[in-house]
């Protein structure tokens, strides 16, 4: 991994910690599920994510993340979509998101 990548991973979850108020907790697989379906945004579905991942759904997590991905527009939304992909251990997946990010900018 790049230096520049691992800064942005290291500052996003840092950033993630403190925006959530604290680490997401684990939750039942009915909870999970109930605000899987109200989540509309991409915010609100990497949320969501994060918080099936802490549960050990991690399978599921990066499903929801690819699910945001299809409604990225902005070069932001890309940016936050390859942070939830370094918190589940995705590189590559995180790597691609950071150009598509870079391509939408342009």
């Amino acid at each position: 991994m790049s230096p520049w990548l691992l800064g942005l991973a290291v500052s996003l979850l840092a950033a993630t910690s403190s925006a959530y108020g604290q680490s997401p907790t684990p939750a039942t697989r009915s909870q999970l599920d109930s605000d899987l379906a109200r989540a509309t945004d991409i915010g609100g579905l990497l949320q969501v994510a994060d918080r099936y991942a802490a549960s050990g759904y991690q399978q599921e997590a990066k499903a929801i993340v690819d699910r945001a991905g299809r409604k990225a527009r902005s070069p932001g939304d890309w940016q936050a979509i390859s942070a939830a992909y370094l918190r589940l251990g995705y590189i590559d997946a995180a790597n691609a998101a950071q150009r598509r990010a870079r391509d939408v900018s342009r």
